[in-house]
């Protein structure tokens, strides 16, 4: 039985980015925590709608966190199907390893957003949240760190576009846009 604590980090990443990378990073240097699992969205309950199938994202994440030792990409939503509740995927991963801690690694601004989310109270309980900060957003509780102001939804935009994002994605998912881009504008 494996014992400790495991950061909990999940989000749509459409596509991945330098911010989640460094979000990641810093919940692997300074969180009371021993691994970290980072769980792309198969189904976001909040209603958004990916660009980039899940397959696509988890290609990217794997891509993105790949230098970092104690991180695993895993496709856990997509296998458990439903609604895609935090709440659900939490309670699965208590099952499947009992004796381990759970820690929900969320980006400051998922604090303007909580009454939004499935059952958060209890979400709290079963993985209490450690917050990242990022720059440009804001929040009743600061982060623990503040992290360049990045988003995916700039980044989708720039790749409309036909901008760079060189500098605010991982190197290896440059070569994956490269090849195969799910953001370009529709002809």
């Amino acid at each position: 039985m494996k014992t400790g604590c495991i950061g909990v980090y999940g989000g749509s990443f459409d596509p991945p980015h330098l911010g989640h990378l460094l979000a990641a990073s810093c919940a692997l240097a300074c969180a009371p925590i021993d691994g970290l699992l980072i769980l792309p969205s198969a189904h976001h309950p909040l209603g958004k709608a990916p660009r980039a199938s899940f397959d696509q994202r988890v290609a990217m994440c794997r891509a993105t966190f790949s230098d970092l030792r104690r991180a695993e990409v895993d496709t856990l939503e997509a296998e458990l199907g439903g609604e895609g509740y935090t709440l659900t995927l939490l309670e699965e991963l208590r099952r499947r390893q009992p004796g381990r801690a759970l820690r929900l690694i969320v980006g400051q601004d998922i604090l303007n957003q909580v009454e939004r989310w499935h059952a958060w109270e209890q979400v709290t309980r079963l993985a209490p949240p450690w917050v990242i900060g990022r720059r440009g957003a804001s929040a009743e509780q600061d982060g623990t760190l503040q992290i360049p102001d990045v988003s995916s939804r700039e980044i989708r935009r720039r790749l409309a576009s036909g901008e760079s994002v060189e500098g605010l994605v991982h190197r290896d998912v440059l070569a994956i846009l490269a090849r195969d881009n799910p953001y370009r504008a529709s002809a």
